[in-house]
């Protein structure tokens, strides 16, 4: 086989390898450190907070818990609710539809049933001719 040609390997500038090293902060671990440090003085400020004063963050941290989950589950019963009418549907129309095809099945089933017949008739007329005949030598013989 053949070697596919490798790519030269080219050398990156130092002012394109400095501009990518900024953006990378800034587009990528600027915004991580910050969401971090928003996130551990939100910690912060919740445990330092009295009890009373926790209680309605609680819930409304419960209630953005909960909600995606309620969501997804209303998805799902809607779904579930379009599928249980489907089939109610279907069960109403498929049996009419069904027994006309169970009909065109059995006329199939005797139509080939008969070709096979007339296939094998000349088949068997040959075996039944030879075994009357070997039986009727037998019986020739005993006598």
């Amino acid at each position: 086989m053949d070697d596919p040609i490798p790519f030269p390997f080219v050398e990156r500038s130092e002012v394109t390898r400095k501009r990518h090293r900024s953006e990378t902060f800034w587009q990528v671990i600027a915004p991580i450190i910050v969401v971090a440090l928003l996130a551990l003085s939100l910690a912060i400020l919740a445990a330092l907070a009295p009890v009373n004063r926790v209680r309605p963050w609680a819930d409304i941290s419960l209630i953005w818990l909960i909600l995606p989950v309620f969501v997804v589950l209303l998805i799902t019963m809607a779904f579930l609710g379009v599928a249980i009418y489907a089939v109610i549907q279907l069960t109403r129309v498929l049996p009419f539809y069904f027994q006309r095809l169970q009909g065109w099945f059995a006329l199939l089933a005797r139509r080939t049933g008969r070709v096979c017949d007339q296939a094998a008739r000349p088949v068997v007329g040959l075996k039944a001719s030879a075994a009357s005949l070997r039986q009727l030598r037998r019986s020739i013989r005993r006598k």
